[in-house]
């Protein structure tokens, strides 16, 4: 988790405006033409605001008029995103990842500058196309591929704007801002959560709303501005409310629980966290295996600080259970943090045997005890 108060390497940072980039070879997956690899940067995180973002989209595209884009490419591409999504949310990044960083660069990535069959049709794809530029930008964030889930995430802002389509731009945004504060830069997660607020106000989804306003809450919490993240869970919750529907990539009650249990933790309000953490996890639909396994690790880091040694064995227990069918670097990393965890406390028979348990999954021995 990000330390309270970091902020960019620069300081104050001015606000350039930056051009997002078109779909290219290579350009989205965080290497440039010569395959050298990008870093996490910051200047990367100054992107257009959802008006100034429409107003350059499409510029920039080398049209194929040989290639046809059909109805058929939308469907198949949105049967790939739910495949994908359903996939990575069940059993985490690792198992699908490259697939669908193949399925990008082979199906899809060819096929916004061809030749649709309507301007309908173009939005729609553009739209699908977006969600698994972000969803790919997900699973890097997943597997802790900083630099690579930055460069997804631009290019799903871009595709975003060019299908019209302030949600997609809007979540993706927000994946951005938990990317920011997951790696220390307070300050551009809030602008980043601030902006997607501002690109899901347009077309006013509840479901959107409410995801993104969450997020600006923990981000304000995380960056110790002490007022704004109540507001921004009373909007959520507000939102969430007039929600009717579920987004494939979108929002849920587990989501907005977790949210809120993040907030109560930066604002050292333990008892709320655990709380909300604990209706985050009964809120999560069976299907949403890694966010178990990693939100189960928080709650027992949680019962740890309390003095709740009994009860963080047995909720730690539980994340375990779920563990060996998950491929996620940020489950492996939880599992790294019970060992630091419970290093001060080592020496009891039932610490020994979840350090154990531990050691066993990561697969290696554990050292005495001493």
């Amino acid at each position: 988790m990000a330390q309270r108060g970091a902020s960019s390497a620069t300081g104050s940072r001015v606000r350039r405006r930056s051009v997002l980039p078109a779909v290219g070879p290579g350009s989205e997956a965080g290497f440039d033409e010569a395959g050298v690899c990008h870093v996490y940067r910051l200047s990367n995180l100054d992107v257009p605001s959802w008006p100034e973002a429409l107003a350059v989209a499409g510029g920039g595209r080398a049209a194929v008029p040989a290639t046809r884009l059909d109805l058929s490419a939308v469907t198949a591409a949105s049967t790939m995103l739910r495949i994908f999504s359903e996939a990575d949310s069940a059993y985490g990044a690792g198992h699908m990842r490259s697939a669908l960083v193949e399925y990008l660069k082979t199906t899809v990535e060819p096929l916004p500058a061809a030749r649709a069959t309507s301007p309908a049709v173009r939005r729609e794809f553009l739209t699908v196309a977006a969600q698994l530029s972000y969803l790919c930008g997900f699973m890097c964030f997943d597997d802790q591929l900083h630099d690579a889930a930055q460069a997804r995430c631009r290019t799903a802002l871009g595709l975003a704007a060019e299908a019209n389509d302030p949600d997609t731009y809007a979540i993706a945004l927000r994946a951005m801002s938990v990317q920011a504060h997951a790696v220390g830069h307070c300050r551009p997660a809030v602008e980043l959560a601030e902006s997607a607020v501002g690109a899901a106000s347009v077309n006013r989804s509840p479901e959107v709303q409410a995801f993104v306003a969450g997020q600006l809450a923990v981000a304000h919490a995380v960056a110790g501005n002490r007022r704004a993240p109540t507001a921004g869970l009373v909007s959520a919750e507000r939102h969430f409310e007039r929600a009717t529907s579920s987004h494939v990539i979108g929002v849920y009650r587990a989501s907005l629980a977790h949210q809120r249990a993040v907030v109560h933790i930066w604002m050292e309000n333990p008892r709320a966290a655990v709380s909300s953490m604990k209706e985050s996890i009964r809120s999560r639909p069976a299907t949403e295996a890694r966010s178990k396994v990693i939100t189960l690790a928080r709650l027992a880091e949680l019962k740890l600080r309390a003095g709740q040694v009994e009860q963080a064995v047995r909720t730690w227990h539980r994340s375990l259970d779920g563990y060996p069918m998950i491929r996620s670097g940020r489950a492996t990393t939880a599992l790294g943090a019970l060992r630091s965890c419970l290093r001060p406390y080592r020496g009891a028979h039932e610490l020994n045997d979840l350090l154990d348990r531990a050691s066993a999954l990561e697969g290696r021995p554990r050292r005495p005890a001493g």
